[in-house]
């Protein structure tokens, strides 16, 4: 069996990486806004089309020349956005596609993920949730692309608690039973290439046997 997904301290930094993204995007994206052409509607306060000369274009709501309200925000990357605004904010319901593929649906708050959403990579694997700060918190469900389902406690974006799975720095991973951020209970150890190193039980972090 084999998983080919980043670590999840990895994933903690695309969470972060990616939120911090999203905001320097919206930043840019205001420097240059009177550089833009309303080239339809009302982009003062109303329903208006705005074009960028880079190749974005935003299409909705505007409320003293901010997005406001409904929107569609597609950037020259490839990033998309389609969802609610709140005076040049993501704010409320949306979702976002990456250029790679990847994708989130759920709740924003100022430009971040934050709710009830769930983010899934380009690979299909899935991470369902709350999002707090734009990374998994609380208890959450991830389902791998053979569809196993692990269901963790998360915290800042690492299973603290229940079912989840770590990659090290080798490419060896973990799946299985954490408790208070260590292996505990049923578990497998795999290599990089998805060999089985190690099955069964684990304490305190620690490999007790079959």
């Amino acid at each position: 069996m084999k998983f080919l997904l980043p670590s999840l301290k990895k994933r903690h930094l695309i969470f972060a990486t990616l939120a911090l993204l999203v905001l320097l995007v919206s930043i840019a994206f205001y420097v240059t806004y009177n550089r833009g052409k309303c080239s339809s509607g009302d982009c003062n306060t109303g329903f208006g089309v705005l074009e960028l000369k880079d190749g974005t274009y935003y299409a909705g709501g505007f409320l003293n020349h901010r997005f406001h309200d409904y929107g569609i925000l597609k950037h020259f990357s490839g990033e998309k956005y389609e969802g609610y605004w709140h005076r040049g904010e993501k704010n409320g319901k949306g979702k976002i596609f990456y250029a790679d593929g990847a994708f989130y649906e759920g709740n924003f708050r100022r430009n971040i993920k934050h709710g009830e959403g769930y983010y899934v990579w380009s690979d299909g694997t899935k991470i369902s949730g709350f999002f707090v700060n734009g990374e998994p918190q609380g208890k959450c469900t991830l389902t791998l692309p053979n569809k196993l389902t692990l269901v963790g406690e998360y915290e800042r974006g690492i299973v603290i608690n229940g079912e989840g799975i770590y990659i090290y720095d080798d490419q060896s991973r973990y799946i299985g039973n954490w408790k208070n951020g260590k292996r505990e209970g049923k578990g497998t150890l795999l290599s990089a290439s998805g060999e089985i190193l190690k099955a069964g039980t684990w304490k305190s972090d620690n490999f007790q046997g079959p």
